[in-house]
């Protein structure tokens, strides 16, 4: 018997134990044997066997699916002079055969099992004996194997892994040595379990097997199995956590060894990762709790319970916990302002806090959102203690809710609150100016009161209580109100304007100081300028507002007609349209002689007085001591006083201008010239004002001078009237 061994795939595995018998001597009779080839019959003449002729194996070959694979069926036995044909063709494939007795078979697509073709031996003509069958086995081979073993634990596995034909199944040829095992022919699973506290190898061997009686070939397989492990008490570890958690709320773990231990460790893992926190923990009456630092996020956790064993407890691993952490309550509660004012930034903030039992407290890092009346909103971002804060401008008056949101996200639901705020009128303020401001007294001050932009209503302005005339109440209008007044009394006078407020804007005063100073006049002489030692001398002057115009220009009437000097001077006043001054006393001083004059209703003041001097020129002064409203003045004007009568000046002649200022018009009064100068016949000596303002005046006295000449010259003057 020849026999050989191949794992290539590429030729016979291996022969059969069937011989290359020779036939019995002497046996020599002829058999015709009928064959079915393909789909025909096929007769083949068999010739009489001879002594020597050899008989055809009967070779089993393993063929990989879907490979073509080359054989021999003479290999290792090549009669000398035979040849090989082909009787019956494989079904489930396809064959070249040649007469050497090479071949080359293809199963067809996807085929596993066994197919078969049949052949002959032959010389000259006709198949010597019987067929042989070559059986082809499409599948794969045996295989070594290896299985991890825990200790005292049963393993489970298949040899074949569904790989093998069919019609082949594993015959165990060798025994364990430290197991038991119950091998399937079937499909090829297996149940091994190792002998007790047993740690080691193990192995058999098996070969595939067509009947569960015999090896198809010699091929053999080894099944090899590792077990390790700690020998001991079997342990088990039963995890138990929360089903169901709310997000905050504490997660506990408690893994129990049974039966009852003494020593070891417990870590917890979630999701095959330790907890750091829950690592290694020493077993106590058999059990082990952690509690998680950190909250479990939203969602489904699997925590698992590794007992690392102790002494002869062997080490177990839990079974699955699962616990879903669901989005936690909340609840938010305002905090802000509850009052506040149209206009003015209004700080609302909030609280919000977790709700779930166990896990009560603020939440940090929310959006948070504020609404109030009209559209108004802000968004704040919670801090550490959970309050968001941000600003509103109310935009109206009342108790106004603000309504505070909070939108929820994974890990917290929404939550809502309505706070309120009452919203007053906007705070406002009112200032006053007064334009001029010093001004005299009588003179129009412009007083304008500023309030709040956008404002509406009114204004009254009031003196010491008082509301001046004509500013009751004057409307509003681009955030301010005015009122012209000239009812102001000399003095520093405190002036108030009261706003009465409208539907958003509050109501408010203000003040300002108005300082009213003493009017100031003008004072011009009337004449006349020359007059007689011992002779009476009619004086005249006449006052004016210096404000009202420029001031008259000083006058010398050409005669001593008291009447013409007295018209002349009131149709000045009339001219320069100057203000009530009547009943305003004045003194001329001349010398050591004086007189006083009261104006008259066009300001005029006239007296006489004799000089008991000469002088060329001689100063007259005229004098004015001020009201409460009108300040002082002063006039000096010169004069010439003869010792002998004075010639009478012809109509025409030119009238003596003397300036002077008023003492109180900051400037020195007029300084009296060496001699007189030739009178103009349109000047005035005044205080202030200028000529051509009284020139009327002087024409109008110069035809009562011309009368004068005419009626004769006299050497007395009447006083005015």
């Amino acid at each position: 018997m020849t026999s050989s061994t191949h794992r290539t795939g590429r030729r016979p595995i291996s022969l059969s134990s069937a011989l290359m018998s020779r036939a019995a001597p002497g046996f020599g009779v002829t058999v015709t044997v009928a064959l079915l080839v393909m789909s025909g019959l096929l007769a083949v003449g068999v010739a009489p066997a001879r002594a020597a002729d050899p008989v055809p194996a009967n070779p089993n070959y393993y063929v990989v699916p879907d490979t073509s694979f080359s054989g021999n069926v003479l290999a290792d036995q090549e009669p000398p002079g035979y040849r090989v044909s082909l009787t019956v063709a494989p079904v489930n494939g396809t064959i070249v055969l040649n007469a050497d007795g090479s071949f080359t078979y293809r199963p067809r697509a996807g085929y596993v099992g066994v197919d078969s073709f049949h052949y002959c031996l032959t010389l000259d003509a006709g198949c010597l004996a019987g067929d042989g069958v070559a059986s082809l086995y499409v599948g794969a081979a045996p295989q070594d194997r290896e299985y991890p073993v825990e200790v005292n634990v049963p393993a489970t596995g298949n040899v074949t892994d569904g790989q093998w034909s069919p019609d082949l199944g594993p015959l165990q040829t060798t025994d364990l040595e430290h197991g038991t095992m119950v091998l399937n022919y079937g499909d090829g699973s297996f149940t091994y379990t190792p002998d007790t506290d047993y740690v080691g190898v193990d192995s058999f061997e098996y070969c595939l097997s067509p009947d569960q009686a015999t090896c198809l070939s010699d091929d053999r397989a080894t099944v090899t199995f590792t077990v390790t492990g700690q020998v001991g008490v079997v342990t088990t570890t039963t995890l138990a956590g929360p089903g169901i958690l709310l997000f905050g709320q504490p997660a506990a773990l408690t893994a129990t060894v049974a039966p009852t231990v003494d020593g070891g460790t417990v870590t917890f893992a979630a999701s095959a990762t330790d907890v750091a926190e829950c690592a290694d923990l020493p077993i106590v009456a058999s059990a082990a709790t952690c509690t998680l630092d950190a909250p479990l996020e939203p969602g489904p956790h699997a925590f698992t319970a590794h007992y690392s064993g102790a002494g002869d407890a062997l080490p177990s691993i839990s079974a699955p916990a699962t616990t879903l952490v669901l989005a936690a309550p909340t609840s938010v509660t305002y905090t802000g302002a509850d009052s506040g004012d149209v206009g003015v930034p209004l700080q609302v903030s909030a609280q919000l806090t977790n709700n779930a039992a166990g896990a009560a407290g603020p939440i940090p890092g929310e959006s948070v959102r504020f609404g109030m009346a009209d559209g108004l909103s802000c968004t704040a971002v919670t801090d550490a203690a959970g309050v968001a804060e941000c600003t509103l401008m109310p935009n109206r008056v009342g108790r106004l809710a603000v309504t505070v949101l909070f939108g929820g996200d994974v890990r917290y639901l929404p939550t809502q609150v309505d706070g309120a705020a009452t919203i007053a009128p906007q705070p406002s303020i009112t200032t006053l100016q007064a334009t001029p401001n010093p001004a005299p007294w009588g003179e129009p001050v412009t007083l304008t009161a500023t309030v709040p932009a956008g404002a509406t209503g009114t204004v009254a302005f009031e003196v010491a209580g008082t509301v001046l005339p004509g500013c009751a109440a004057v409307p509003v209008a681009e955030g301010a109100a005015g009122c012209v007044t000239d009812g102001l009394d000399v003095g520093s006078r405190q002036v108030s304007a009261t706003y009465s407020g409208d539907a958003d804007v509050a109501g408010s005063s203000g003040s300002t100081t108005v300082q009213i100073n003493q009017r100031t006049i003008d004072l011009a002489f009337g004449g006349p300028s020359t007059g007689m030692v011992g002779g009476p001398l009619a004086l005249s002057a006449i006052v004016t507002d210096a404000l009202a115009g420029p001031p008259l220009s000083s006058l010398r009437v050409a005669t001593t007609s008291g009447d013409a000097q007295r018209e002349g001077i009131r149709a000045a006043a009339a001219a320069a349209a100057a203000p009530d001054l009547a009943g305003l006393p004045l003194l001329f001083t001349l010398g050591s002689a004086q007189c006083e004059g009261i104006t008259d209703a066009d300001g005029v003041a006239s007296c006489s007085l004799t000089p008991s001097a000469a002088g060329d020129p001689a100063e007259l002064t005229i004098s004015f001591g001020g009201t409460a409203v009108l300040a002082a003045a002063q006039l000096a004007v010169p004069i010439v006083v003869a010792a002998e009568p004075v010639p009478t000046p012809t109509p025409g002649s030119p009238v003596a201008t003397v300036p002077t200022q008023s003492p109180t018009s900051g400037s020195p009064a007029g300084t009296e010239p060496a001699a007189p100068a030739p009178p103009s016949a349109d000047g005035l000596a005044t205080t202030g004002a200028t000529v051509g303002g009284l020139l009327v005046a002087g024409l109008v006295l110069l035809g009562f001078g011309t009368l004068l000449v005419l009626v004769g010259r006299q050497r007395t003057s009447r006083p005015l009237r």
